[in-house]
């Protein structure tokens, strides 16, 4: 789900972790301090950001449920339950915890943030949309709504609002380099495939070890009968995230062109491409 730490106030993390310590220690001190006083509640929300940050959920959502025993309004306890029930994939459970965070403060912009994310997860995406408007309400220049928005927006084939969406992220957040490998696949979709190669560019200028971006390129050249280079790209977007890549040619119909040629199957079958298999298309 990955709605993660970013998305909380930073005084959860920066301030409530440090009483505790950062690494070995922290376990021994909080548990220390809770033994002493069960019913400190910055104990037991610390305790659950910490466990939480090492991706030990349900022993999370057990510290931010005795939170919520003392304290029913903390939002703070809520969101972080949410993110966790997120994290461990049940996701109509962690939409009602957000659902919560609103109730209590409808201004709250990460608890609006967060139903989006959980709804993009449910493929509700006409809704998550909606929620991500309400944060951009508060928040104009939250970019990460701008790109969920404009990822939502895809998803229901909605083109060319998805690139306003996409584009006014980048606006706000120019060195967004998942936002630019966005882009540039609703630009295949409109058919403008100069301006998305500049934009797969663009976001590999910014991060190269960049599956999306290198995909991306690859669908761009199988769409102008590129197959030399969309090999190229594919074999980069390969080794960027092997299984992922491999799962997608699987069934991506775009590669239809080329899924005869021997050098594409080289790339599904995990085998190297001879040179020659690459001459081949030349």
């Amino acid at each position: 789900m990955n709605l993660g730490a970013d998305n909380l106030p930073t005084a959860t993390l920066t301030q409530l972790l440090p009483v505790f310590g950062r690494h070995g220690g922290a376990v021994t001190k909080y548990e220390k301090v809770l033994m002493q006083q069960p019913n400190h509640k910055q104990a037991w929300l610390a305790r659950g950001y910490l466990l939480q940050k090492w991706g030990i959920h349900e022993e999370a959502i057990v510290s931010f449920q005795q939170v919520l025993a003392l304290d029913p309004a903390n939002i703070l306890a809520w969101q972080g339950k949410g993110i966790s029930l997120g994290e461990l994939g049940k996701y109509e459970a962690a939409l009602q915890m957000f659902d919560k965070v609103i109730q209590i403060d409808s201004q709250d912009y990460r608890g609006r943030y967060n139903q989006g994310k959980v709804l993009m997860n449910l493929c509700r995406y006409a809704e998550a949309i909606r929620s991500f408007e309400q944060v951009l309400k508060l928040k104009p220049e939250n970019y990460k709504s701008w790109y969920n928005r404009g990822m939502c927006q895809d998803a229901l084939n909605q083109t060319k609002q998805a690139l306003f969406s996409l584009e006014t992220a980048l606006q706000v957040k120019p060195d967004c380099y998942y936002a630019w490998s966005a882009r540039g696949t609703v630009l295949i979709k409109l058919g403008k495939y100069q301006q998305s190669m500049d934009s797969f560019d663009r976001s590999l200028s910014i991060c190269s070890d960049n599956f999306a971006a290198w995909y991306g390129k690859a669908s761009c050249y199988v769409c102008q009968g590129k197959a030399q280079s969309a090999i190229q790209a594919l074999e980069e977007a390969c080794s960027c995230a092997p299984n992922l890549c491999r799962v997608m040619l699987s069934s991506d119909p775009i590669f239809d062109s080329i899924r005869h040629l021997a050098a594409f199957n080289a790339i599904v079958g995990e085998e190297e491409p001879t040179q020659e298999l690459l001459e081949s298309l030349q």
